[in-house]
């Protein structure tokens, strides 16, 4: 059975050195005007929100869309969802060794000798209004040894979706490489 075109963002599956998930709360506000969606990449921002609870403020995250890929340094991924132009909290999967899933953008067909250990970039999209989902993704044909140094994840393995880990439409295990907090380089990646 091949894999299907349905890109969900970047779900944390586990950490590398092992241990519990973690998430911490950060705040969209009104000034950024794309929706989140659930999965999405986020990077920090500049501006924060009151606490649901009146407390410290949040720190601020934005959309993958408003920062670049290969360039940005990037939090994690969003759990909830967002709307557009609206003061949302999140918490967002923000430890820098988490292991994410997510699928190629196109039909590059991928294998594990392939891909293991390689570096490539994040794809924008705007989610599903529907679901709520993430359509955001890594770029597929554009797997490089190159350093980190302008590339978003590293590729750890393939993961088997659907009964076929390899072929087109790929689910691959990523971690990313310029995350904001930590360092630059994760885990020795």
């Amino acid at each position: 059975m091949a894999n299907t075109n349905s890109k969900f963002g970047f779900l944390p599956i586990g950490r590398d050195g092992g241990g519990p998930l973690a998430a911490a709360q950060y705040a969209k506000t009104a000034a950024h005007t794309q929706a989140l969606f659930v999965g999405d990449i986020v990077f920090q921002s500049a501006l924060s929100a009151a606490a649901s609870d009146a407390g410290l403020p949040l720190p601020g995250c934005t959309s993958l869309q408003n920062g670049t890929p290969g360039t940005t340094l990037w939090l994690g991924s969003v759990i909830n969802h967002g709307a557009a132009a609206t003061i949302t909290r999140h918490f967002v999967w923000d430890t820098p060794d988490t292991i994410f899933i997510g699928q190629g953008d196109d039909s590059t067909s991928l294998t594990q000798a392939a891909v293991a250990g390689k570096n490539t970039i994040f794809v924008t999209g705007t989610g599903n209004a529907t679901t709520k989902k993430s359509n955001m993704s890594f770029d597929a044909s554009a797997w490089t040894t190159t350093a980190s140094t302008s590339l978003d994840v590293r590729a750890l393995r393939l993961h088997n979706r659907v009964g076929n880990a390899e072929g087109a439409y790929a689910v691959v295990e990523v971690m990313i490489l310029k995350h904001s907090k930590g360092q630059g380089s994760v885990g020795g990646y």
